[in-house]
């Protein structure tokens, strides 16, 4: 590609903005997340990061694309689909699609995206998918904070009451590997042919709260429960 047909397709980026994110959105609607959002809320800062390609693009250099990016669309549109309550696949599945779009407006008006032009557009989305990550993983794991925060609140405050039947609420934790395995050791004799395994792969360390005596053994009253074969396929075990 041309130093003229990298600034053609800058300049086609630029006019044909709204085309394009028509055609973003129709496959961005796909994702269970995007699919309730209205057209401002669902375009958020992808009309800013075509302008931000389009700059790239006029620059003609991979060196300036962390310049152009740092203060730009990414960080905030990241923080915008975590209050959103995006999985982080479809945060990367959204630019993946508009990079898709640019290829296609490429192929569209005859340009060959290739050498130089090719390296500026995937280094623009890549560095724009991390950042974008970089403020949605941060936005959850605040989240996460503030509802431990929470329930330790809770727990605090209900420390010394009883309930109606005269269970006293504390914070215990239990061990929670040795609960998984011996239900595992409790399905064997169901589940334990040649084709099935059960695996426990719950962490050592992992642990539940909860008050003690509210735990119990419960045998499953449903008709069939599904679990996992070896093979990755879906079996399903009667009532024990």
């Amino acid at each position: 590609m041309t130093i003229k047909a990298i600034d053609k397709l800058a300049d086609l980026i630029n006019q044909q903005r709204d085309a394009i994110l028509a055609r973003w959105r129709k496959q961005v609607r796909e994702l269970p997340s995007a699919r309730h959002l209205d057209v401002p809320s669902l375009n958020d800062h992808m009309p800013v990061l075509l302008g931000e390609l389009a700059v790239a693009l006029h620059a003609k250099s991979e060196q300036t694309i962390p310049e152009v990016l740092s203060d730009g669309s990414a960080p905030a549109h990241g923080l915008q689909r975590a209050h959103e309550d995006f999985d982080i696949q479809e945060v990367v599945a959204e630019y993946n699609i508009l990079r898709g779009c640019i290829h296609d407006l490429a192929d569209d008006n005859g340009l060959i995206l290739q050498g130089e032009p090719f390296h500026i557009l995937n280094g623009v989305f890549d560095q724009a998918i991390g950042l974008a990550l970089q403020t949605y993983a941060t936005a959850k794991a605040i989240e996460v904070q503030h509802l431990e925060k929470l329930v330790a609140k809770v727990l605090d405050e209900n420390t010394h009451l009883q309930t109606e039947i005269g269970i006293k609420l504390e914070r215990r934790s239990i061990d929670l590997w040795p609960l998984v395995e011996a239900l595992i050791h409790d399905l064997h004799p169901v589940a334990g042919t040649s084709s099935t395994k059960l695996i426990n792969h719950v962490p050592d360390d992992m642990v539940v709260y909860a008050d003690a005596s509210l735990l119990s053994w419960k045998r499953y009253s449903t008709r069939e429960k599904p679990i996992r074969t070896a093979r990755g396929e879906r079996a399903s075990v009667s009532p024990l």
